[in-house]
């Protein structure tokens, strides 16, 4: 029957009417996969000789890959869980047939292993698992070894199912993976205790005693288990079919009646964002994004390289500026038209996202303050970067989006959600990003790190002492706009 769910899902593949509308996303797809299929396989050639020439780290090659794998599947989870999608199925036609609901629980699991994200990492480990016999490995202790890191990666497999669906289903889920996250860097940054350290030396006695195998293999079995008991328990005919209904909690937020003329949009924004499943999320990873920050503050590689910080300063205090600014005013597609019916003054309407955006850039820069354990010219930079976020960035935001007239569903998870995203929110990305590194770079050569830094808190100084003006043509460039963003708003 297994076999039969996969003919089945193979012909739907082929029948579908978005298979040829996205032959231009599968040719990019294929094209990176093939470009990192050359890169893992050539990686994996060459990477005793790498490590000992360029590198200049001697020893036992398999002993050094094993101490790092831990941050291998680490990154791997990681990009599984932004880009690998949960395995689905149209079950409706299949509950009132005879079919077991386990027989498709396991297929939808099994069908799952077939993803590329299980295989493009064997195009390092085979070809790297042939420099090991010089290194007197045998074959049986190199098939092991391979075997070992397939089944870690089937365990990822698995365990990144959970993980998406438990943030699925509730984003505060994130909040303990993401303080595991920092409690487990931090104890190996100050060299406390190596998590990725023991994870080797267990690669390395699996390779020795091959009847260790049983613990990965158990890891695949645990995350199969509690996936398939989860599937078996929601899929009911009962599920599919009946109606959602959900209680709305009103809030008055008086508080927010201190920003005066703006207070109402104020609150909508806030209620849209706290109701609808897309802003919700998006908020929630801005906040995982402040810890971008580690993977290059600590990192001597990026030590001598301030341009390169300027970049990561303005996009952890902007974070959820930049996302947030991308969309307006699609955020209120759903009602866009019956808001434009109301006495709606668009020159308020604007000023109240700039207040959002605004706050929500003050409130990453507090947020980001502990950085300033990486020096005082971090915490300078992320205030420089605030500034030029309030002054700049949100303003060029806003100049932008105001010819963004493509609609978005708020039901949706914004993780990996590109619908209602264009070439413009593209486009946008790279003024906003790359300007300030640009200013900072050009600046730094002239005046260095101190005239380069004033340049840039100047501009956003500027931006600001002239907001009112520019709010002012962003909304006459709307209003301009109003009827076709309507008409593009109604199509969807």
């Amino acid at each position: 029957m297994i076999l039969e769910l996969f003919s089945l899902s193979r012909k739907e593949s082929f029948r579908s009417r978005l298979r040829n509308k996205n032959i231009f996303i599968n040719l990019l797809l294929g094209f990176f996969v093939l470009y990192f299929a050359a890169v893992f396989a050539s990686l994996g050639f060459l990477l005793p000789r790498i490590l000992e020439e360029d590198i200049g780290i001697s020893g036992d090659p398999l002993v050094i890959v094993n101490s790092f794998l831990l941050t291998y599947f680490g990154m791997d989870l990681f990009v599984r869980f932004m880009m690998q999608s949960l395995p689905v199925i149209s079950i409706k036609p299949f509950l009132h047939l005879p079919i077991e609901k386990s027989t498709i629980v396991n297929y939808l699991l099994i069908k799952s292993k077939f993803s590329a994200f299980n295989y493009i990492p064997l195009l390092f480990i085979i070809p790297f698992s042939f420099n090991l016999p010089h290194y007197g490995y045998s074959t049986p202790q190199i098939l092991t070894w391979i075997l070992a890191v397939t089944m870690f990666l089937m365990s990822n497999n698995y365990l990144n199912f959970i993980l998406k669906r438990s943030f699925n289903d509730n984003v505060k889920f994130l909040l303990p993976a993401l303080i595991i996250f920092v409690i487990l860097y931090a104890l190996d940054y100050f060299n406390i205790f190596s998590a990725k350290h023991y994870f080797g030396i267990l690669l390395n006695n699996i390779v020795r005693e091959p009847i260790l195998l049983f613990i990965p293999f158990a890891s695949i079995l645990l995350f199969y288990y509690i996936n398939y008991n989860y599937l078996v328990s929601r899929i009911n005919l009962d599920d599919t079919v009946k109606s959602k209904s959900e209680v709305a909690s009103l809030n008055s937020m008086e508080w927010a009646n201190s920003f005066g003329e703006i207070a109402p949009y104020i609150k909508l924004d806030l209620k849209m964002i706290w109701r609808n499943k897309r802003p919700k999320t998006l908020v929630y990873m801005s906040f995982a994004l402040l810890f971008y920050g580690l993977i290059f503050y600590p990192n001597p590689v990026y030590q001598d390289k301030p341009t390169f910080m300027v970049f990561v300063a303005v996009f952890i205090t902007g974070v959820f500026a930049i996302n947030f600014g991308q969309y307006i005013p699609a955020w209120d597609s759903a009602h866009y038209s019956m808001l434009m019916t109301q006495r709606t003054n668009l020159l308020t309407y604007v000023k109240s996202k700039f207040a959002i955006m605004s706050i929500a850039v003050v409130l990453f820069f507090v947020l980001s303050i502990p950085y300033v354990y990486f020096g005082w010219e971090i915490l300078l930079l992320h205030f420089a970067a605030a500034i030029y976020n309030i002054g700049v960035n949100i303003l060029l935001l806003l100049m932008m989006s105001s010819f963004n007239n493509k609609a978005i569903d708020l039901s949706r998870s914004a993780v990996m959600n590109y619908q209602g995203t264009g070439a413009k929110q593209w486009l946008m990305v790279i003024p906003i990003l790359a300007l300030p590194v640009l200013i900072y770079w050009i600046g730094d050569m002239i005046y260095g790190f101190a005239g380069s830094i004033s340049l840039i808190v100047i501009l956003g100084l500027l931006g600001i002492v002239f907001h009112q003006k520019l709010i002012y043509i962003v909304a006459t460039q709307l209003a301009e706009r109003k009827y076709k963003i309507i008409e593009a708003f109604s199509e969807k």
